[in-house]
């Protein structure tokens, strides 16, 4: 966040000298060719000039903030759907796992009881 801010006064720093630059670029060439009054309008034009970019900069910061806010909101959704969906396939694994879990023991326990019904049989032959 800091350096994007860092970014933006060094990007509002370069515009305004550029604008210096070819506002008094303008205003010498208008001030060899024109009188006084037409250097005086350059300036005010100049200042109105100024003062628009830099409207027009912090309407663009604002914008890009917003933008920000909004991916921000739009990153968590997609969290929380991933998190959801990532949560139900964890219960099916789970649940899979409990029934095998189950069918395994009922197996075991048959094997046991035929065991036992085998191991009786045998004592009874015997």
């Amino acid at each position: 966040m800091f350096n994007f801010q860092k970014q933006n006064i060094q990007n509002q720093n370069q515009i305004k000298l550029k604008v210096d630059y070819y506002v008094n670029k303008i205003i010498l060439q208008e001030k060899c060719n024109k009188p006084r009054i037409r250097y005086l309008f350059m300036r005010i034009n100049k200042k109105e000039f100024e003062e628009k970019l830099i409207f027009k900069t912090q309407n663009h910061q604002q914008k890009i903030e917003e933008l920000k806010k909004q991916n921000m909101k739009e990153y968590k959704e997609q969290i929380s759907q991933l998190r959801q969906i990532y949560d139900l396939k964890n219960q099916k694994i789970e649940q899979k796992f409990m029934e095998e879990k189950r069918l395994w023991n009922q197996n075991q326990i048959k094997l046991l009881k035929n065991l036992k019904v085998n191991l009786i049989i045998i004592k009874m032959k015997k």
